[in-house]
């Protein structure tokens, strides 16, 4: 044999060394790729959290201008939310549905479900008929005089880590008109 015919080909360090580089090449983005898809999954449940808060905020305001309209208490039928934890949504009729409710209580408590009905674009109710989901929801209204401030706090897990979105809003009790004397 000759000379050159010996060095010829890798030695097992530089075979080492190449696999490790492919091995780093490959698992690298793997990584980044997970960590994308949980960071869209939390972002995700986060924007329907948001939507959720927004919904009981919506429903809270609705029930107070049909009030205003029907010339009664304008926070008629909201009285379990008044200083207190409840939960409001629309029941399977899609009724105006309000309970007591105490979200530090026990983890079933306040909880959403998914009504899957076939035909409809599945929603989220207090009414467990449905699959539950992740999220629990509860409202509070603390009235003043001529306003009150509406909290609404959605709660769910992301992994192992809970996860709060609190959403405040005030209304104001547009029944009264004062007019100023001459």
């Amino acid at each position: 044999m000759s000379q050159s015919n010996l060095q010829s080909g890798f030695t097992l360090i530089e075979t080492f060394v190449a696999v490790l580089i492919l091995v780093f090449a490959v698992i690298g983005p793997l990584g980044l790729l997970s960590r994308a898809i949980n960071d869209g999954n939390y972002a995700k449940n986060q924007v329907t959290a948001y939507y959720l808060a927004q919904e009981a905020t919506e429903l809270i305001i609705n029930q107070r201008d049909q009030n205003l309209a029907a010339s009664v208490d304008w926070l008629n039928d909201l009285g379990n939310c008044v200083g207190d934890d409840c939960q409001i949504g629309l029941d399977l009729n899609q009724q105006l549905d309000i309970r007591s409710c105490d979200i530090e209580a026990t983890i079933s408590n306040c909880l959403l479900y998914i009504q899957d009905d076939l035909g409809q674009q599945p929603y989220y109710t207090h009414t467990n008929t449905g699959r539950p989901a992740i999220f629990r929801r509860t409202a509070t209204i603390n009235e003043d005089e001529d306003s009150a401030s509406i909290t609404v706090k959605v709660v769910w897990v992301n992994k192992t880590n809970p996860v709060e979105l609190e959403l405040t809003t005030i209304i104001y009790n547009q029944g009264i008109r004062t007019v100023p004397t001459p």
